[in-house]
């Protein structure tokens, strides 16, 4: 295994013991029917309460945090600060003239000039974030958000659209009850974002209980063999988009195998991407699981996620922790969802700030919750403070493993 570094060893302590099943058996609870056959798995840790306060602290804390940032640095030395954070990852090292550099640091500084207690506390504000609020508690009544995995019903995720449809009449609200720019922008921004995080938690402890299904005999983790293919097939039945019809009924045609062939699928595809990529490393290290990998990169000793690419225009894995710069992966992630909201100022053409909201999440949306996986892994080993360093760089307030 590769060296730890002394700058991870000062935050996390990764520990090498042996694997032990205390935290799959704390977080989850089997679910079987009167003949002793598995029906759902449920994550204990999952709850059906909701309240958007925890996600309106965080951002709002990371809001004042970051004018405070561009005014104690001032311009020059926070384009530093980016340069070092994405120089030669959104942009080639040294690039001053980059377009990407450019809008990134435009988008941030658009936020140095927004009213942020004025906009939070302000009461149409206030009004539209509780009218939301109630629609998803109301959602919450119709779903069971702890089930992680349902063997039995080949459709169990992929017709459940309710908190979907509670943000589109929550944008709709907005959009009628806001009468200024920064209002309406920095609601819709935290509306979309505290939907996309509630869907996130359960993908991000589904990946959690694929790291143990995998790693793990069936029979160590109170199932049939049978039983655990259908918990594969389940998570990845739940990954398919609500339009894709033909991708459920080819679920369904298949449950017994569906998810196992998917799995391995994309783990061969994982392994092609690292072989493909290994060139741009220093050196690749050990497996750490399915998706995750030890490798050196640029001198830094890092955790690279071979599932997904760096972003849209880089297919080299992502890098998922630098053992060397611990906090590195989440200030970069801190900084783009700002970003995300301070485009939304920029004056740009709607169409070009598309592509660029999307080109920006590329960077952090799918490589966050894949990360699950790892959370497992660090839980699996007994090792709670380096499991919660990689819950944190989740961004994600609602979820019980960031708090």
């Amino acid at each position: 295994m590769l060296r730890l570094s002394l700058a991870l060893t000062a935050l996390i302590s990764f520990s090498v013991s042996a694997q032990s099943l205390d935290g799959f058996n704390s977080r989850f609870k089997l679910v079987k029917d009167l003949e002793g056959n598995l029906v759902t798995v449920h994550d204990q840790s999952l709850s059906f309460k909701f309240s958007i306060k925890p996600y309106i602290r965080f951002i709002k804390q990371h809001l004042l945090s970051e004018q405070v940032k561009l005014q104690s640095k001032g311009i020059e030395a926070y384009q530093a600060e980016l340069d070092h954070l994405f120089g030669g990852e959104l942009w080639q090292e040294g690039d001053e003239l980059s377009t990407t550099r450019k809008m990134l640091l435009d988008s941030v500084n658009e936020l140095g000039a927004l009213d942020i207690d004025g906009v939070f506390e302000h009461k149409d504000f206030k009004e539209v974030m509780k009218t939301f609020e109630g629609r998803i508690q109301d959602a919450m009544r119709f779903l069971d958000p702890t089930v992680v995995a349902r063997v039995d019903d080949p459709k169990f995720f992929w017709k459940k659209t309710a908190t979907h449809q509670a943000l589109v009449f929550a944008l709709d609200f907005a959009r009628k009850r806001l009468a200024t720019v920064p209002l309406l922008n920095t609601a819709l921004f935290v509306l979309k974002e505290s939907e996309r995080l509630i869907r996130a938690s359960r993908t991000y402890h589904q990946n959690m209980l694929l790291y143990y299904v995998e790693e793990f005999k069936a029979e160590e983790l109170g199932m049939t063999h049978e039983e655990a293919n259908k918990v594969f097939s389940s998570i990845h039945e739940a990954r398919i988009p609500w339009y894709a019809i033909w991708e459920s009924n080819a679920a369904a045609a298949d449950w017994d195998k569906y998810g196992v062939n998917k799995f391995y699928a994309s783990v061969r595809s994982a392994n092609d991407r690292l072989y493909k990529y290994e060139p741009k490393f220093d050196k690749i290290g050990d497996r750490v699981n399915y998706a995750f990998q030890y490798a050196t990169y640029k001198g830094d000793v890092v955790i690279v996620n071979k599932f997904n690419g760096t972003h849209t225009f880089d297919g080299k894995p992502s890098i998922a922790l630098n053992l060397d710069a611990p906090k590195k992966v989440m200030r970069q992630r801190v900084v783009l969802q700002l970003a995300n909201l301070g485009l939304s100022f920029v004056p740009l053409p709607s169409f070009i700030k598309d592509f660029a909201h999307s080109f920006i999440k590329s960077f952090y949306e799918q490589q966050s919750l894949t990360e699950g996986a790892m959370y497992a892994t660090f839980e699996s080993k007994g090792d709670p403070r380096a499991a919660k360093a990689m819950a944190m760089q989740a961004l994600n307030p609602f979820d019980s493993v960031f708090q």
